[in-house]
């Protein structure tokens, strides 16, 4: 036990003992090799994908880059709601205009966007046609039309 612990202060700062099954040679000995902090991180981060290296926390979306009728309802959504229920919103919207703008299908929109309203308790109505989308927030005090046009290049 003494032995361990003078092992650990003769070893360098920053440096880890690892241990590697070698299945190269077909022995399947363990053989030490020893990589320094910042090396083992650049080996481990190899192997994760990119949703390691993103911080969720400092990110925002940018409502600056809605058109303007959504940042006013955005705007008194986020007065009366907070922040959380206005981006679901703005969100849920958006949803619904690519969804039927790909698919042209409002039973299909209709039913996710009902599944949304349901899951996020929203106050929020619609009356999906086949190019014109009317959505309505908090009882019909806001109403926000759009037309999607037929797109005949889209794929399924």
């Amino acid at each position: 036990m003494i032995d361990d612990a003078k092992d650990t202060s003769t070893m360098e700062e920053g440096v880890n003992r690892v241990k590697f099954s070698e299945g190269n040679d077909g022995k399947g000995e363990d053989s030490d090799k020893t990589f320094s902090r910042r090396s083992f991180g650049l080996m481990k981060s190899q192997y994760q994908s990119v949703r390691h290296d993103i911080s969720f926390k400092s990110k925002k979306f940018e409502t600056k880059t809605l058109p303007m009728d959504v940042q006013r309802v955005y705007k008194q959504l986020k007065e009366d709601h907070g922040e959380e229920y206005a981006l679901i919103w703005v969100f849920s919207m958006r949803t619904a205009v690519e969804l039927h703008r790909g698919w042209h299908m409002p039973l299909l929109t209709s039913k996710i966007l009902q599944q949304i309203k349901d899951k996020f308790k929203m106050r929020m109505t619609w009356n999906l046609g086949m190019v014109k989308l009317i959505f309505r927030v908090e009882d019909g005090e806001f109403e926000l039309q759009r037309k999607i046009p037929f797109d005949y290049d889209s794929e399924y």
